[in-house]
């Protein structure tokens, strides 16, 4: 299995007024995950069996319907467990999706990065957009597991272009 983690893309600040649970991405990281998704779908061109589980919070949401949208998964599960991500619960989430090819989780820091740290014993620096993937082998917890890719925003964003020439040629 590839499992592909992404932070959520930039929300609206936390203010007295509003709730946590239903911060909306602003209107410039909307636009800024789309292209970081478009950059998302050419890293994973060769892959199929998608799954996608986000956070109930809106921005992950929100986030996880962009990413969505570009690799034509139709269905997102919404999991509490990505809220605050204990690193067990969410090796039970990943154990219950076991027969998908590809487990994408959107959620948020820190126990996006904490969890990263926990699957490759490497320190990823993830900005509000970032993806990494890693290749879940037989006997992964024992030896980790293996770190394919991690991309910050900007060079997801940079494949955008690489993904409208694939579409374009697709259509011809």
């Amino acid at each position: 299995m590839i499992l592909v983690l992404v932070r959520h893309a930039p929300a609206e600040d936390l203010t007295e007024e509003t709730n946590d649970h239903e911060r909306r991405l602003t209107a410039s990281g909307r636009k800024k995950m789309e292209k970081a998704a478009a950059g998302l779908a050419v890293m994973l061109l060769r892959e199929k069996g998608f799954c996608i589980c986000s956070s109930p919070k809106q921005r992950s949401l929100e986030t996880a319907k962009i990413v969505a949208e570009y690799l034509k998964v139709e269905h997102i599960v919404s999991d509490d467990r990505l809220e605050d991500g204990e690193p067990q619960e969410l090796l039970q989430l990943v154990e219950e999706h076991s027969d998908k090819q590809v487990l994408i989780l959107t959620g948020h820091e820190p126990w996006i990065s904490s969890f990263s740290d926990y699957l490759s014993r490497q320190e990823l620096p993830y900005r509000k957009g970032a993806a990494a993937a890693f290749k879940l082998e037989e006997g992964w917890q024992d030896e980790g597991a293996r770190l394919l890719w991690f991309m910050q925003p900007r060079a997801l964003r940079r494949l955008s272009t690489a993904y409208e020439e694939i579409m374009h040629k697709k259509d011809k």
